[in-house]
């Protein structure tokens, strides 16, 4: 048996097996693609399961921590439900005939530069839940192409960050174990609204 010690967010006890997962880094490539309109339609299926996910967490949430924490949630939804962002992402994927990936992170960081150059210090906010919704969709994206492991276990990484946690969110999952991480990092937030047994900071003495 295996013992590990850290900072408990969610406190349980389980049994499964154990399984290391290391975040991958999520490169926006540019691909051609020769059929556009599938690249719309993952880009479409990947932006409904996000806000499915983030409306189930903040009806979890609500309940169990309280109102006061749930507003980055929000401003989520807000960000996915944004016509702007979706009509962008949707013409560069026809236009150019480029893959979701690139044309969400392109759309994504352009909608962010323009919102720095205001320098309002006020909207940096907005520039982080924008990018926050960018790597949630990769993440459901990512996950569509490479399915987790379905057994019950207990994932074991260096840090699960919101692409992993969109990947890795279903019922076999019984404790999440992160190496770092901070007590309002998005693991933690998840832990307390599911009720999954979670250890951060670990202990690697």
């Amino acid at each position: 048996m295996e013992v590990f010690n850290g900072t408990s967010v969610c406190s349980g006890i389980t049994y499964a097996t154990i399984k290391s997962f290391e975040p991958k880094e999520y490169i926006s490539e540019r691909k051609q693609v020769k059929k556009p309109d599938l690249e719309v339609k993952r880009f479409l299926d990947a932006k409904r399961i996000a806000l499915e996910h983030l409306d189930i967490t903040y009806q979890q949430a609500s309940m169990k921590i309280g109102n006061l924490q749930t507003a980055n949630i929000k401003q989520y939804q807000r960000l996915l439900e944004d016509e702007n962002l979706e009509k962008s992402v949707i013409c560069l994927i026809q236009e150019q005939q480029v893959n979701t990936e690139f044309a969400l992170y392109a759309v994504i960081e352009r909608f962010c530069q323009g919102i720095m150059s205001l320098w309002d210090p006020m909207l940096q906010k907005q520039v982080e839940g924008l990018r926050h919704v960018a790597l949630r969709l990769i993440g459901i994206l990512e996950y569509q192409e490479n399915p987790v492991d379905q057994r019950e276990v207990i994932f074991l990484s260096k840090e699960l960050g919101a692409p992993e946690l969109m990947r890795m969110q279903n019922d076999n999952i019984k404790a999440y174990i992160s190496i770092h991480g901070s007590k309002q990092s998005d693991i933690a937030f998840i832990a307390k609204a599911f009720n999954i047994p979670t250890i951060i900071q670990l202990d690697m003495d």
